[in-house]
Order: structure tokens, then C-alpha cells, then sequence
């Protein structure tokens, strides 16, 4: 009874506990997630009033992972989620657009691309699909609507199939408005930007100027770094006069990092070099060709029969050329490991016939047409008119180092010239079934014998052991830990035997450098303090190892304090200084280029330097301020000393040729929107800039992801 009344009495305080932890746990979830009660729910980024959902984004990727699937390629999916929130910010921003212009889309117009008698790019290839799967005989927009509108007419009977075509169609029709609606913001948009005839004008005038100079020059990043002092205060000024160009679109962390490869050890490589020679050494003595290499799973063995002609590594084409029959070679050892080769036979064949040829269905058919074709009654070539698609008249046919059946091959080439004979062969479908084939071939002519090598391909891969990959991670750890601040990070390094790498990174970075798996790290830098250093990471492929250091973050602005930014003004002004040194010491002392080429202790030099083009002559890119000069200098004046990149120059205009081609109007108009209109600034890469303004992008992608390597 003391106990009850003892928990009776401290009731109030054990409920009060319990709130305090109920609401720290909410509280902890909704600040780790993110996405919980008043936070930004399934809003994955937003920017000048638009938001993108999640479930948008998600779609977006698998179009977009599917798109490169289809070509061969299978891109980073962090990549791929942060393409396609760009896209989808951007498509929001030009809906926006598009309804405060009021544009809009007329029924007419979708039905006109729809069922037109030149479908609308958007919906050719729905077309084309739909009216393919339906075996419609015409291929139009009409006829697939049709199809849609009376599908017992084109025997669908099944209720659902109809549903899920009106469905595609009319899905099809809001994709076509969505891309008219663009197409017509398009052109009002570069409408406002493209080039009247003065802009052309000039445009064309840039081009066709040119200027030829003589000149004197002294370059002046050669003189030492320590006559000169660039203070802390002159960095910080510069930055404030810059300041825009160093804004980020995005709040970054400034991060150093160590990237240490996985690679084999010195011990691997030792072990690695006896089993590849202990190879050789078997295969050199194997009376059954590969053999003894059955059951090794290190070895890749690929035995291919080939004519030289097919062979197109010049590696292996020296080898086979001067090999003997059960030559044993090593024809590649890299990095990745070893490639070696045995010739198992060699001998001389017919590779190609020239045939005419048909597939038939049955027997009876094939004899019933190779009688009529044998008898006179029918030629080969008008059966083939007749039947597109069941076979082929007079071709090259190759008989070695193809899929042709060895059976088959062997048939073929062994036939009488001139003469039809049926062939009965079965071959594996797709799906793994056997299906008959029939078939009349007639050899027209066959090449001259020529040697045919049967060759094994040996490929041995070389890669870290678990040892290394331990010792690699062991040490690593031992640095992070020895080493457990962004300074000492930083600082210790070089000594240790790591080579330091930094960029700054932000919720919209994919990937570290371009490191498959890497967006954990990226996470963890967003999810952590200034000066903290994070675990060691691997990624999936065991590739590498890595770890990283928090050195600074930013909001708006990289500050003149961050060493990059701190370095590369530093240079400039530096540069800056030198120049105007040089150009005080020799202004006004000497009246000509002669002069002036003596004073510099070289000779004058002749070029030609276009306005337009980026090269000024043969002294580097990017001139802009030297270009400007030379445009604006008179015939024979003397110019100089001026500042360029790396040089003071004293120049004279010798002569302005202004002859060219007398390009068309929309020729220049063309060339104008490419560098200076439309196209230069509504670009896939700029264009999200463009639309929101000075509206930040707030990405929120992080909180949606938990990646782990």
C-alpha cells in the first residue's frame, strides 16, 4: 500500500515525463524528417511561387531512367532525380508563364494535330505505335480515332482494351496542348529577341572586321611575387565590387575531401603475376586446347573461329599472323589484369557464298515453288515480289564467325553452283523453344579459301584483395580519427599520404566529383556542423573509399575568406600591380614601336585580330580588354602601353580591312540569336535562371533520401 500511494503521489510528475518524451520524439522525427505536421510535406523544391510533389519527381525519373536505358546507358539515379527536378521547376515556371500571357489552345488545333493529315511532331510516334499493335492499313491520326471511337469496328470487344485506348488517346491530347502552348511561348519569346536590321547589321560588321596590328609586348606575370603585397582589405573591396559573380543559387557547404582508390597491392600484383604465368604455363601444355582452365572462374576463356579480316585488334591480328597451332601469348597486362591468347587450330575455308534464298512454312509449299521455279514456270525474283519478306535474292552471305549453324554452314558451302536444294533445320527461338525451319537455297558463286583461326581469348581480371580493401579502410579510419577537425583534416594530409581534393556542394549536387554513390556524403555534409569530419565511405562497387571535412557554409554568397575565391582574386589584383608597373616605368619613353621594342628587349611583331573572334591573334584567348583597344585606335596612332592578360602591349592599327561575305539577313539574324538573342539565353542551361529571377531554389531532396554506402 506505501508503494501505491508513493506512485499515486508522483502521478502528476510521471505523466508530465511522459508528454516531455512523447513530444521530443515528435518533435525529433519532425526536424530529422523534415516532412512531418507544418513542415514542407511532399513538396520536394520550390521557386518563384511554384512547388514540384515528390510523386512528380518520382515519375520523372523512371521516364528519364527508362530514356537512357533505351540508348545503352545507366546513369547515377541521384543524377537523374536532380535532372529531373530541374526540368520539373522549370515546366512549372513556364506553365506560370504561359497562363499570365493567357495563351491558350483551341479544339481545332488539337484536332488538327491529332487527326491531321500531318500529325503534330508530339504525337507521331503514338500514332504510328497505336496504328501498328491495331494492324490498321493506314497510318494516320484518323484512322487511329476511328479506332477509338468505334472499336468493334476494328474487332476490340474487350471492354477494358476499348477503356484503355480512349484513355491513352485523350492523354495524348492534353501532352499536345501542354507542347502547342510551348511552341507558342517559344516563339513569342524569341520573337522579343530576335535581330532587327541593325543588330544584324553589326553582327555581321564584328565578323567581317579586321583589324591588322603591329605590336610590341613584355609579359608581366614574371616578375617576382614578393615586390608586391595584395592585403587583406584590397582582396575584401574587390570581392564587394564582384560580389554577384560569387552568388549561389543554393545554400553549400564548402567541403575538402580524400578520394582513395581501391586498387591491387603491391602483394595482390605479386600473386596476381604468378597465377597469370602459372596459366600460361598450363594452357602452353594442354593437348585439349583450354581445358584445364575449366573450373577456374578467374579465367574468362572465349573461343571464336574468324577469318583475319574480322579481326580488328592489332594486338591479336600480329599474333595470329606469325602464331603457330598451340602458341600460348600474353597479349595484354594493365591495370585491370591480363589478356592472353592460344591458337587451337587453323585452316583454310570459304567464308562468304553469294545465295538466293527463301523460308517456307512447310515442306509442301517450299517443293510445290521450287518445282514451279526449277520447271521455268516462275521465276525466283518474282516470288520474292510476290512475298516481301520470306527470303532474299542473290546476296553475300557470311559462313564463318556468325550465327550460321555449323551444320548448316557446312551444307551450304558444299552445294552445287546454280542449283536450288531444300534444307530442313530447327532453330531456338527467343523464348527458348525449337522451331522447323524450311528452306531452298542456291549458291551463286563462292569466294577463294582463306584461313580461318579457331582462337581462345583468355581474360584475367586483377582487383584488390579483401586484405587491401581492409587496409585501405583501417587507415583511413585511423586518419579520421587522428585527425577529427576540417583543419587538421586539412592540414595533415599531404604528410600522410593522401591527396586533399575541396568544392562545395549544395542539396541539388548529385554526386562528389562525379563518384557513383557519393550523394551520402553530400547528405552528410548538409546534415552537419562547420569543422566536422565525417565517417570513412565505400561505395557498392568497392571502387573507392572517402571521407570528407566541413570547412566552411555558405548561404548567398562564397565569402572573400574562402581560399579559392580569396586565392583567385589575390592573382589579379597581383597581376594588376605588375602591370601597372610596367606600363608607369616605360609610358612616354619612346615615340614609336621601334622605340618601344628596344625598351622591351624584343622585336615588332605583325597579326590580324577580328573583333568577334574570342583569339586575339597568336596571344591567347579571351582579350576582351585588348580587342576593345584595338577597335577603338585610329589608323597609325600609337597605343600603349595597355594591360592584357598576361602582357603589356603598344600597338599601332596599320589597316582595317571590313571585306567579307555578304551574308543574308537571315544568315546574321541567325548568328545574332545564337550568340546574343533567344538561343543564347533561354538555353537548357540557363533558361531555369532566367525564369526565376532572383528567386532562390529551395531543394529539399535531401530530407526524401537516406542513401548509405
Amino acid at each position: 500500500m506505501a508503494t501505491l500511494e508513493k506512485i499515486r503521489k508522483k502521478s502528476a510528475l510521471l505523466f508530465t515525463i511522459i508528454i516531455v518524451a512523447l513530444l521530443a520524439f515528435i518533435l525529433g522525427d519532425f526536424l530529422t524528417s523534415g516532412r512531418s505536421f507544418f513542415g514542407h510535406g511532399t513538396t520536394m523544391a520550390k521557386t518563384a511561387g511554384q512547388s514540384i510533389d515528390y510523386n512528380k519527381v518520382s515519375e520523372r525519373v523512371e521516364q528519364l531512367s527508362q530514356q537512357a536505358q533505351a540508348q545503352g546507358q545507366n546513369p547515377d539515379s541521384e543524377a537523374l532525380r536532380q535532372m529531373a527536378i530541374q526540368q520539373l521547376l522549370t515546366q512549372a515556371l513556364i506553365n506560370q508563364e504561359i497562363a499570365d500571357l493567357g495563351i491558350t489552345v483551341s479544339d481545332s488545333e488539337i484536332s488538327n494535330g491529332m487527326t491531321g493529315a500531318v500529325p503534330h511532331p508530339a504525337v507521331q510516334q503514338f500514332i504510328y505505335q497505336i496504328s501498328q499493335s491495331l494492324g490498321l492499313q493506314n497510318i494516320s491520326g484518323e484512322a487511329v480515332f476511328d479506332a477509338v471511337s468505334n472499336p468493334a469496328k476494328y474487332g476490340i470487344s474487350d471492354q477494358q482494351t476499348a477503356q484503355q485506348l480512349r484513355a491513352l488517346w485523350a492523354q495524348q491530347e492534353q501532352q499536345l496542348e501542354e507542347a502547342i502552348k510551348y511552341q507558342k511561348f517559344t516563339d513569342l519569346i524569341s520573337g522579343l529577341y530576335s535581330a532587327n536590321p541593325v543588330d544584324a547589321e553589326a553582327r555581321t560588321a564584328d565578323m567581317n572586321t579586321t583589324s591588322h596590328i603591329s605590336y610590341v609586348a613584355k609579359d608581366f606575370t614574371s616578375l617576382p611575387d614578393t615586390d608586391f603585397n595584395v592585403s587583406d582589405d584590397e582582396i575584401k573591396a574587390e570581392w564587394s565590387k564582384n560580389r554577384e559573380m560569387y552568388r549561389i543559387a543554393e545554400p553549400g557547404r564548402a567541403i575538402n575531401y580524400i578520394i582513395v582508390p581501391i586498387q591491387p597491392s603491391a602483394e595482390d600484383i605479386r600473386r596476381y603475376e604468378a597465377e597469370a604465368a602459372n596459366a600460361i604455363a598450363t594452357l602452353r601444355t594442354d593437348s585439349t586446347g583450354v581445358n584445364s582452365l575449366q573450373g577456374n572462374t578467374a579465367f574468362v576463356t572465349n573461343r571464336v573461329s574468324t577469318p583475319m579480316r574480322d579481326v580488328q585488334n592489332p594486338i591479336l591480328r600480329s599474333y595470329l599472323d606469325t602464331a603457330r597451332v598451340g602458341q600460348v601469348e600474353q597479349l595484354v597486362h594493365n591495370g585491370q589484369g591480363y589478356t592472353f591468347a592460344k591458337l587451337i587450330g587453323k585452316k583454310n575455308e570459304v567464308d562468304s557464298v553469294r545465295i538466293s534464298f527463301a523460308l517456307f512454312a512447310d515442306t509442301d509449299s517450299r517443293d510445290s515453288v521450287m518445282a514451279k521455279v526449277n520447271s521455268g514456270e516462275l521465276t525466283f525474283a518474282k516470288f520474292l515480289e510476290e512475298n516481301p519478306g520470306v527470303g532474299q535474292d542473290s546476296i553475300w552471305d557470311r559462313m564463318v564467325g556468325t550465327d550460321t549453324p555449323a551444320a548448316l554452314a557446312s551444307k551450304i558451302i558444299s552445294a552445287p553452283i546454280n542449283e536450288f536444294i531444300s534444307f530442313d533445320d530447327s532453330i531456338m527461338t527467343p523464348n527458348g523453344n525449337y522451331e522447323q525451319r524450311h528452306m531452298a537455297v542456291k549458291v551463286i558463286s563462292r569466294r577463294a579459301p582463306v584461313p580461318v583461326y579457331d582462337v581462345a581469348i583468355v581474360q584475367y581480371d586483377t582487383e584488390a584483395s579483401q586484405e587491401t580493401i581492409n587496409k585501405l579502410n583501417s587507415d583511413l579510419r585511423k586518419y579520421v580519427s587522428d585527425n577529427a577537425t576540417a583543419e587538421a583534416f586539412k592540414k595533415n594530409a599531404a604528410a600522410a599520404g593522401y591527396n586533399l581534393q575541396s568544392t562545395i556542394v549544395g542539396a541539388s549536387t548529385a554526386n562528389i566529383s562525379g563518384l557513383e554513390d557519393s550523394r551520402a556524403m553530400v547528405k552528410w555534409a548538409l546534415d552537419n556542423k562547420k569543422e566536422n569530419v565525417s565517417p570513412v565511405y565505400q561505395d557498392k562497387k568497392q571502387s573507392y573509399i572517402a571521407a570528407l571535412a566541413i570547412d566552411d557554409i555558405f548561404e548567398e554568397y562564397i565569402p572573400a575568406t574562402f581560399p579559392d575565391v580569396k586565392e583567385s582574386i589575390r592573382v589579379k589584383l597581383l597581376n594588376n600591380k605588375k602591370a601597372q608597373k610596367l606600363m608607369d616605368e616605360y609610358k612616354g619613353k619612346a615615340n614609336d614601336l621601334a622605340g618601344y621594342a628596344s625598351l622591351l628587349g624584343t622585336e615588332v611583331t605583325k597579326m590580324d585580330v577580328v573583333f568577334a573572334s574570342p583569339m586575339f591573334g597568336h596571344l591567347g584567348y579571351n582579350e576582351a580588354a585588348l580587342q576593345g583597344q584595338v577597335a577603338a585606335a585610329k589608323k597609325g596612332e600609337l597605343v600603349g602601353p595597355v594591360q592584357g592578360n598576361t602582357r603589356i602591349v603598344v600597338f599601332t592599327v596599320d589597316g582595317v580591312d571590313t571585306e567579307g561575305r555578304n551574308a543574308t539577313f537571315e544568315e546574321r539574324s541567325a548568328e545574332f540569336d545564337r550568340t546574343c538573342g533567344y538561343s543564347a539565353l533561354f538555353n537548357p542551361q540557363n533558361i531555369l535562371n532566367v525564369l526565376r529571377g532572383a528567386s532562390e531554389v529551395t531543394n529539399y531532396s535531401p530530407d526524401f533520401e537516406n542513401p548509405g554506402l
